[in-house]
């Protein structure tokens, strides 16, 4: 199989970091597409998204229906139907990727064609000085313990062993023709 990655960014008035999470994303040589969902942004984010776009090919930007604001999950689903690739990521507009962020994932999916999934830890940097008593809360989101595939779901959603971020999970594009879409409904939590 071709190992060809949309990575989806929904966005909403992320001017400040839009420009470095796309450019972030763009550096990985297996990405094919950056699909970027403008969800009804007010701000300058359509000017620097354009921009992107006459910079690189790969950039893709979509909007909902009447350019609308409808949230993260309906941002996800039409990236998710827009999509080309043959694997899906996510970040974040306010979030970037490191270099290589899929080179491991890479050697996952070839070495067993059977996983859907690979889930990275996922760090934190800020924009601002952290306070003293932020940082016990501002530890990497990952799992704590190696948990067999078919208890995955419910540890991860309970955050029993470990916490889940979107931005680093990697998925089989035929994975939601499978379990479906985000529930649009889901204002906190939808990424669980």
């Amino acid at each position: 199989m071709n190992f060809s990655i949309s990575v989806i960014i929904p966005v909403y008035n992320c001017e400040r970091f839009i420009e470095k999470a796309v450019k972030s994303v763009i550096e990985q040589p297996e990405v094919l597409e950056v699909v970027i969902i403008n969800d009804g942004s007010t701000d300058n984010t359509e000017n620097i998204l354009a921009n992107l776009q006459g910079q690189n090919l790969a950039v893709k930007i979509y909007y909902h229906e009447d350019n609308l604001n409808k949230g993260r999950s309906a941002s996800r689903n039409l990236g998710i139907k827009m999509a080309e690739g043959n694997y899906i990521a996510f970040l974040d507009a306010d979030d970037f990727y490191l270099k290589n962020r899929f080179a491991n994932d890479k050697k996952q999916m070839d070495n067993d064609p059977t996983i859907d999934g690979v889930y990275n830890a996922v760090g934190f940097h800020y924009y601002r000085k952290i306070k003293d008593h932020e940082l016990k809360n501002f530890k990497p989101n990952t799992v704590s313990k190696k948990i067999a595939p078919d208890e995955l779901f419910d540890s991860i959603v309970s955050s029993k062993y470990g916490y889940l971020h979107l931005d680093g999970l990697l998925v089989k594009a035929s994975v939601f023709q499978s379990i479906g879409l985000f529930n649009e409904t889901l204002m906190v939590a939808e990424d669980s």
